[in-house]
This record gives structure tokens, sequence and C-alpha cells, in this order.
């Protein structure tokens, strides 16, 4: 019997101390799609773009509006760190400012992906820049 307590106890500990997060898919509200489209365009030429934003609720307490930026297979994607990472940040202002509320989301995430397939299968890199809404102010 004590073995079932203890063992329950445990159980109880651990599931408290775990961190929930729960992530729904919010819709975008652009000003134009057709201009953030084309300005994302002039900024890279890639083989997707996309865009999405996220709620997301921890411990059904805080949440947090999150939105992810997606360059897949990115050409003229800057190789140094810094430089890529102020693309990414370009990139992020690009979205923010097309936004109809610019200030919805408090977290950009840009992410830079590269994609392949051979004979092997499938293989995927990538690297993500994240700002926050303060980082993001012109």
């Amino acid at each position: 019997m004590k073995k079932i307590l203890f063992t329950i106890l445990i159980a109880t500990i651990l599931f408290a101390s775990c961190t929930t997060r729960i992530k729904r898919p919010i819709d975008l509200d652009f000003t134009d799609i057709g201009k953030v489209e084309q300005e994302l365009i002039e900024l890279v030429v890639s083989g997707d773009i996309n865009v999405r934003g996220r709620e997301i609720t921890t411990n059904r307490k805080m949440i947090t509006f999150e939105l992810e930026i997606i360059i897949t297979n990115g050409q003229d994607v800057p190789t140094n760190e810094d430089e890529r990472k102020a693309f990414a940040k370009s990139i992020a202002r690009v979205v923010r400012q097309n936004l109809q509320d610019e200030n919805k989301f408090e977290i950009y995430r840009v992410r830079f992906e590269t994609r392949s397939e051979s004979n092997m299968g499938h293989t995927s890199r990538h690297t993500t820049y994240t700002f926050n809404l303060t980082e993001l102010e012109v």
C-alpha cells in the first residue's frame, strides 16, 4: 500500500511540475495581402513562404500571440550570421507593417529552412530567429 501511495505522490509531483502549452492557429488580417506578398517576394526568392499566427496558452494562464514566417529554400539568404539575423528582422518588419493591428503579435519567428531530396531520402535543416515586438520598432 505504501508503494502505491508513494508512486501516486511521485506521479502527481511530476505532472504538476510539467509545463502545458496549447497552440491554436489564428487568422492573419493584412491591410493588403497582395502588398505583403509583393514585398516578401522582393526581399527573398523562395520555393515557399508560409506565414501563420498562433495563440499559445501556457499552463492555462499566460496567453502569447506569436507569428511565424517560414522561408523554404530561400535564395540569396546571407550566410553570415549577423547579416542573416538582420535579414530575418527585415522580413519580420515587412509582415508586421502590413498587419491591420501591428501590435497583435508579441513574438515574431523567422525560420530559414533548407529542404532537399535524394535517393537516400529527405533532409531538412533550419535556423530560426526570434524577435519581440520592441525589437521590430523602426
